[in-house]
């Protein structure tokens, strides 16, 4: 098969071959386009006229009615093999009462309209064979067209079934699995879709999007996450902590589950993009980064965007902050009973804590660090003197804080904050090797992802769990006897329920050496067996409606199914002209969903910038809530030009 290979496309490539299309008989072999030899040993023979006359209703000569056209033919030729002809029967019979239907809809119109039967049915054939010239028009092409479509929707069910299988070997380059399997194919689901098992809980907040410097949120939203944060702190599992505390209502019921996350879904992208940012820029997983030998970008983020999330890095939490947030979190006036800066809420010592660590739409940790004293974090004034730019700051130049290197009393004890190992960069986005912290993780080790995020219906944290990442080929779980055992990505997403309807355990699910189950998506939480299949059902969706471009598996498969061979006609050989057009499709549609990722990362690195340089320049520093309560009249001079306000007039 000869493929063209072009760069980047955004339009298809038409060759026209007008000068084929008067051919009307097969006269010698230099006008037959296509032929193969049927299941009886009788070779087919068609011409342009053939094919467009008989197997397709457009005239046109584009590339794309020639695909119709042979696929058509094609389709038709396979229902006549002996060996489908139950199913042809079946898709005759489905057709003929289509046919009947639309008979029995021109004599209800007929008596509703006071027109006549014929007058109705020449209505529906003009609409249903639009695309056929009006003089053939008639019953019988209506039922070919039915009959077609019933075939072929038979045929994409079929085709389905022999190439759905997770457990195939995909491994020989020249099999038909490696080329065709839906599930692990060269172009399969898990290569094409990247599929994150991913969990969340969310705490909802009372700030308003785009509020990067003063959103203000209430007592109870504090008293919300401060709950969460501690709960995770002391070890409680993150599924019950999300039962309990998520404001997702729909996860929460299945401990914070949102099943998977594929590159077309869509996510806000502080959540999504974040996951992808973390792990091509940070993960030190040796499988995650043994996926990225193989495809450094698989995400397609540009490389200005790839330089900023870098230099951004992942911002630091810490324990302390929520700890004096929980405790100042009704503070709303100075100890005297004061109003302080006449009452503006953005001074709440809850809303500053909010604003300077929660209140940020890049990736951070919690950490179980305390907050840096007030002397080490007094702010500077910046451009002092200028009317229009002076301002106050505790961040550095890059609009980041400073973090402590001392932990908060008693979160020593907490069994939720453990080691981990992340990629870390200078300043400028350049590499500077790695490095360990002491980081909020899951009661499976798992870190924890907190992004501040939003859309028009909500406005919140979360906190999120990589469960399996699509960059893991291969992740080690330990079974209920105790072993370890290694999990491919294959297994993980076996579309099998674990149990039998009649409660036994299914055979065909994944075991490791013990003949423990293994853990997968289906499984990954104790549920009953309506409750795994559902899980079963939407994975086996997902893996059929992926592609975009299915048909033309279909049609690749059936050249083989059918050895069909091509001619060629002035100098032109169909199957050539074919497979471009097939490549080319993909290849549109591939650069299509890569210029949407691109757009969708510049619009999100954007959105970061944005807010960094509000932050820079508008955010309350830490200090101001330190000192709120004594309403800045007896601190000094630094307290009072960056906190104190005078009352408007």
């Amino acid at each position: 098969m000869k493929k063209s290979k072009k760069g980047l496309v955004v339009t298809l490539a038409l060759v026209g071959l007008l000068s084929l299309a008067g051919c009307n008989q097969v006269t010698s072999n230099s006008n037959v386009m296509l032929s193969f030899e049927d299941s009886n040993g009788e070779v087919k023979y068609y011409t342009a006229d053939d094919l467009f006359n008989k197997y397709t209703q457009n005239t046109s000569s584009s590339d794309s009615s020639y695909y119709t056209a042979v696929y058509n033919v094609m389709v038709r030729s396979y229902f006549n093999e002996s060996a489908q002809e139950a199913l042809k029967s079946e898709a005759d019979k489905a057709a003929a009462v289509s046919v009947e239907g639309q008979k029995k809809t021109a004599s209800t119109n007929a008596d509703t309209n006071g027109t006549s039967y014929d007058e109705e049915f020449e209505k529906i054939l003009d609409t249903e064979l639009s695309d056929i010239a009006k003089t053939k028009r008639s019953e019988s092409e209506l039922l070919l067209k039915y009959q077609l479509t019933e075939y072929k929707s038979r045929l994409e069910d079929k085709f389905y079934d022999t190439f759905k299988k997770w457990d195939a070997d995909t491994s020989d380059t020249t099999s038909d699995e490696y080329k065709f399997n839906l599930f692990s194919g060269k172009d399969g689901y898990l290569n094409k879709r990247l599929p994150y098992h991913v969990k969340h809980i969310l705490v909802n907040v009372d700030a308003t999007e785009g509020e990067y410097t003063s959103g203000t949120i209430s007592s109870a939203n504090v008293q919300s996450l401060y709950n969460t944060i501690t709960d995770l702190a002391n070890g409680v599992s993150f599924g019950e902590v999300a039962e309990d505390r998520s404001d997702d209502s729909g996860s929460a019921s299945i401990f914070g589950d949102l099943g998977i996350m594929e590159n077309s879904t869509s996510y806000v992208n502080e959540f999504k993009l974040g996951v992808y940012a973390y792990d091509t820029y940070f993960n030190t997983g040796s499988e995650v980064n043994k996926s990225l030998s193989t495809d450094s970008n698989p995400f397609s983020v540009p490389e200005d965007d790839e330089a900023e999330i870098k230099k951004l890095g992942i911002a630091e939490i810490p324990y302390g902050a929520i700890a004096y947030m929980y405790t100042k979190k009704d503070t709303t006036k100075a100890t005297s009973g004061a109003v302080v800066n006449d009452g503006n809420e953005s001074f709440y010592p809850r809303n500053i804590m909010f604003n300077k660590y929660f209140n940020n739409h890049n990736l951070a940790f919690i950490t179980p660090n305390s907050l840096i004293s007030d002397t080490e974090n007094y702010p500077t004034q910046v451009n002092a003197g200028d009317t229009l730019n002076e301002h106050w700051s505790d961040l550095d130049e890059n609009g980041k804080w400073t973090t402590a290197t001392t932990t908060y009393p008693g979160t020593e004890s907490m069994s939720g904050f453990q080691n981990i190992t992340i990629k870390k960069y200078n300043s400028d986005g350049t590499s500077n090797g790695t490095t360990t912290k002491k980081v909020l993780c899951d009661d499976k080790g798992n870190p924890i992802l907190v992004v501040r995020a939003g859309t028009s219906s909500y406005q919140g944290v979360h906190f999120i769990v990589v469960e399996r990442s699509a960059l893991e080929q291969e992740k080690t779980y330990t079974d209920s006897l105790g072993n370890d055992y290694t999990s491919t990505l294959k297994e993980y997403y076996a579309s099998e329920n674990p149990l039998t309807s009649s409660g036994s355990k299914n055979s065909n699910f994944p075991t490791d050496s013990s003949n423990e189950q293994k853990k997968t998506y289906v499984n990954a939480y104790s549920m009953g067996y309506s409750d795994y299949n559902d899980r079963v059902s939407k994975l086996k969706s997902a893996v059929k409606s992926f592609d975009t471009n299915y048909e033309m598996r279909i049609y690749s498969w059936l050249e083989d199914q059918l050895d069909i061979s091509y001619n060629t006609v002035n100098s032109v050989n169909l199957g050539d002209k074919i497979h471009n057009y097939i490549n080319l499709t993909r290849e549109n549609t591939d650069y299509s969903t890569r210029k949407s990722d691109t757009e969708t990362w510049d619009t999100f690195i954007e959105q970061l910038d944005r807010q960094q340089e509000a932050r820079k320049t508008q955010l309350i520093s830490e200090t101001c809530a330190l000192h709120f309560e004594n309403g800045y009249s007896d601190s000094g001079d630094i307290v009072k030009g960056a906190c104190y306000r005078e009352k408007t007039k």
